[in-house]
């Protein structure tokens, strides 16, 4: 019963782990951008913090080892206590981090001319992480060779059982804290409150540990170290060849996990729900396999040749059952039948069964080759562990060992290999520093002191034999066939591929059509557009605003894409530009789209800055930007949420000038109901004067402005235009030929806004619920009718519709609201993603004696377009089932 309760100590503390790291990686997400350095750092912060925790922990507890038996267990359940209490201040202290992370910010000027971190920002990042996460993360790093030391000094011979299921029990409750984190308790109760049930997790594991340890004995922590065990050293050959292995391991395992992530991203989005499945469905093999890789050996012995044949194992189940998830592999057929039975069931089956289809998925890939990663290190201590005085030193190097390696294997698998090599080149590497594993476990075995015989060696060449036949399939795949299906080509359009490369954060293909218009796609996603509908929404986020001023000075856009809403800026008498992405790789392709950009990067105006959106207005002093405009990727991507919260916002409103504007997409079709609410409520509470505007069918656009109201002046707006005649022309290009057209854009003001949102809840930064929203089918995702008002559009306009009637300059413009109302209303513009071009049931909502040949509607291209033949699928010439475009 003692061994099993320390067991549920161990799982609890694994649980709070990774709810730890999860928040951990949100946090500085938030404050230091949502890069793939931030993520790294932590993650490579936390793993390195394990493999020095668990090395000095085991040193120092195999020294003090007449202390008692009982003082490994004490000083367990202390460390719990200690993690506890420190992983409650870091819940409390990152979020608050945001001025300091401004203050190290700073810019150079790269080769490309455009302004990148430089690297004393970089140094002092990683700096702050190792300083906030290293104390904590030594702390977990040594709870594990703290338990290794009490459970094997009398059990030496059962080292590979005793810690396989230690091991096993750690990743299971590993894989509760992933599941549990982004799958309940952040939606339902936020950061802050999550990050308490991994206090509390880490509390219940030291009282468990702690009562089982008894009172101190004589001696206690204070014991004087045996000279013996000073001076032995625990690395032998044989455990520096297992050492060695393990980097090998880590190495592997890491990279192979980075390209599953990166598969997977691809095949499904980069959903909250995907991450969640993933970890857990390899954390849960990891543990099945450590426990079984503990009970082979206890049953069998011959710990060198389970890790050489389960390595082989690792190698060939990862090659094959990638390959066969492939276009037209094996498992990708098999889970055709599952996707079609999703697609046809009804609403209230289609999330579960969706789901479902991704789990089976996940797992037909990972579980297997997870399964086998996770005999490593049970199996390579049963190798080394056969001395009492050297038990937490071996256990520690080996721990360390791995866990560098895992970090070397993330930071060179995403920052190196994939970037120069691609997926399927990477992978290659990958493959084979795990077979090499087997060479070296072989070496280790011949070190021992009884030698290892003909049948170690007929093994090792057995298993590398096998090894060898993944790797060569691997070879034998097409270059490229890997990702192939995910250039997101839509035949119906004839479209066709013109480039795809991959960098760090994304794969990106760029495709034609017939009538040579282009798409932007990343990691299998349309992201961004060159058509009438993609532009006439892109450019009004940048016209829109900018028409209410007459003297702009400054704009900052957010998210370049194909650079519509960048150009668009650009045409306004503006002195300074600044164009923001997370993405090289994304400015890098604007050539492809120079056509319609007009090569707005080489602009003289334009600065450049390769960054975070969020991080980078937080460097810029209050008063900067007459305009700042952005439109992220989909909104229910891992991420994007911080773009969207109510500190977001606060944040871009410190920044504006007097009168300055806010202007956001708001694809509300992506969502349900309330999150859209959700998202309202934050920005309505954010700034006092907004609106809803109508970009193109069911792209939405809220807009905020700062000191003044969101008001329009006939007069001044015929000027401005008048004055900047390409902002005209550009304007009718998109369907606002006049301004009636311009005036229809309006759909709802902020009183409706706040009726609408009363009693919501905004999103926030510490419950991004828009991250968890993300309907299985968008057919489900509606659009609010609350928020659509347009015939209150006397309240941005006060001249365009009073009591004495409409302005002159606006001919039929009630019944061009009342058009717009009939088309809101339309279950074709709420409900159906992809707009079919079905005018009847429009028609039918029309005012009496109203048809589709009225001159208010055959006078405005806008309105004239609803009732014209659409091509099949998502405006924009988009596949069906496209998230909407960004950028």
């Amino acid at each position: 019963m003692r061994t099993l309760a320390i067991y549920v100590a161990f799982f609890l503390s694994g649980a709070a782990g990774l709810i730890y790291q999860v928040i951990w990686v949100r946090h500085f997400g938030n404050v230091f951008g949502n890069t793939v350095y931030s993520a790294s750092l932590v993650t490579g912060v936390f793993m390195l913090g394990l493999g020095l925790g668990g090395f000095f922990a085991g040193r120092w507890i195999d020294r003090r080892r007449a202390a008692g038996v009982g003082l490994p267990l004490r000083l367990y359940g202390l460390a719990e206590g200690s993690i506890a209490i420190l992983g409650l201040l870091l819940a409390l202290l990152l979020p608050r981090l945001g001025p300091i992370a401004a203050w190290i910010t700073s810019y150079r000027v790269g080769a490309s001319g455009w302004h990148e971190i430089s690297y004393g920002t970089h140094v002092a990042l990683y700096a702050l992480g190792l300083g906030l996460l290293l104390p904590i993360t030594l702390l977990m790093g040594a709870t594990l060779t703290l338990l290794v030391r009490h459970l094997l000094v009398e059990h030496l011979d059962e080292a590979g059982w005793r810690i396989g299921v230690l091991y096993g029990v750690n990743m299971g409750g590993a894989a509760l804290g992933a599941l549990l984190t982004d799958l309940l308790l952040v939606p339902m109760v936020g950061l802050l409150a999550t990050a308490s049930f991994g206090v509390v997790f880490n509390l219940a594991a030291a009282m468990i540990a702690l009562r089982l340890a008894g009172p101190p004995g004589e001696g206690g922590a204070g014991a004087t170290p045996e000279p013996a065990a000073r001076e032995r050293s625990p690395l032998d050959a044989r455990t520096a060849w297992t050492a060695v292995t393990l980097l090998l391991t880590g190495f592997g395992a890491m990279g192979i996990e980075i390209i599953w992530f990166r598969f997977f991203n691809i095949t499904f989005g980069a959903y909250r729900e995907v991450f969640s499945i993933l970890l857990a469905v390899m954390l849960v093999s990891m543990w099945a396999g450590s426990v079984c890789g503990g009970a082979l050996h206890r049953r069998l012995g011959g710990a060198a040749r389970i890790f050489m044949l389960s390595q082989a194992g690792v190698v060939i189940t990862a090659t094959l059952l990638l390959m066969s998830s492939e276009p037209g592999g094996a498992l990708r057929y098999f889970n055709e039948s599952l996707r079609a039975d999703f697609i046809a069931s009804g609403p209230l089956l289609r999330d579960l069964m969706a789901a479902w289809w991704r789990i089976r998925m996940i797992g037909l890939v990972i579980a297997l080759p997870a399964f086998l990663m996770g005999f490593t290190f049970p199996v390579a201590n049963a190798l080394v562990q056969d001395a009492e005085d050297r038990i937490g030193r071996r256990a520690g190097v080996l721990y360390l060992a791995n866990t560098i390696g895992a970090v070397a294997g993330s930071f060179v698998t995403g920052f190196v290999l994939i970037p120069f090599l691609g997926t399927q080149g990477s992978a290659l590497l990958l493959f084979v520093a795990s077979a090499t594993a087997i060479l070296t476990i072989y070496l280790a075995a011949r070190s021992s002191a009884a030698r290892s015989g003909r049948l170690e060696l007929a093994v090792a060449g057995a298993a590398l034999t096998v090894a060898a036949v993944g790797i060569g399939a691997w070879i034998g795949l097409d270059r490229g066939g890997l990702l192939a299906a995910h250039a997101n080509v839509n035949r119906l359009a004839g479209e066709r591929v013109l480039s795809t490369s991959e960098g760090v954060y994304e794969l990106i293909s760029v495709t034609e059509d017939e009538s040579g218009h282009r798409r932007l796609n990343t990691n299998g996603h349309s992201m961004s557009a060159t058509t009438i509908h993609g532009r006439r929404y892109m450019r009004l986020f940048s016209h829109f605003p900018l028409l209410h001023l007459d003297q702009p000075k400054r704009a900052l856009v957010i998210c370049f894409g194909v650079g519509s809403t960048a150009r668009a800026a650009a045409m306004h008498p503006i002195e300074r530009l600044d164009i923001v992405d997370l993405s090289r790789h994304v400015l890098k392709h604007a050539p492809y789209f120079e056509k319609w950009n007009h090569g707005v990067l080489q602009d003289e105006r334009v600065e450049v800055f390769v960054q975070d959106g969020r991080t980078h207005l937080r460097t810029q002093p209050p008063g900067t930007y007459d305009l700042v405009t952005l439109e992220p990727p989909p909104i229910a991507f891992a991420g994007v949420s911080s773009l969207y919260t109510r500190e977001f916002y606060e944040l871009a409103k410190s920044k504006l000038r007097e009168g300055g504007f806010v202007t956001q997409w708001l694809p509300a079709y992506q969502v349900p109901e309330e999150t859209n609410l959700a998202l309202v409520a934050a920005f309505v509470e954010v700034f006092e004067n907004a609106i809803l505007i109508q970009g193109d069918t069911r792209e939405l656009i809220l807009v905020g402005r700062l000191g003044q109201p969101v008001e329009i002046d006939l007069d001044a707006l015929e000027e401005r235009l008048r004055q900047r005649p390409v902002v005209k022309e550009d304007l009718a290009e998109v369907r606002v030929a006049s301004l009636t057209d311009f005036i229809g854009l309006f759909v709802a003001g902020r009183a409706t806004l706040l009726r609408a949102t009363e009693g919501v809840e905004p999103m926030s930064d510490d419950r991004p619920v828009m991250e968890f929203s993300q309907s299985t089918h968008v057919q489900e995702s509606t659009i609010p009718l609350e928020i659509l008002a347009p015939w209150e559009a006397g309240q941005w306009c006060p001249a365009c519709l009073s009591p004495e009637g409409s302005d002159p300059r606006l001919p039929g413009l009630p019944l061009y609201l009342g058009i717009m109302m009939g088309i809101y209303h339309s279950p074709d513009y709420r409900e159906i993603r992809s707009w079919e071009g079905d005018s009847r049931a429009i028609e039918f909502l029309l005012p009496d004696g109203v048809t589709p040949q009225h001159p208010v509607i055959q006078s405005s291209p806008w309105l004239r377009h609803f009732f014209e033949s659409e091509p099949p699928g998502r405006p924009g010439g988009a596949p069906p089932g496209e998230p909407g475009d960004a950028g």
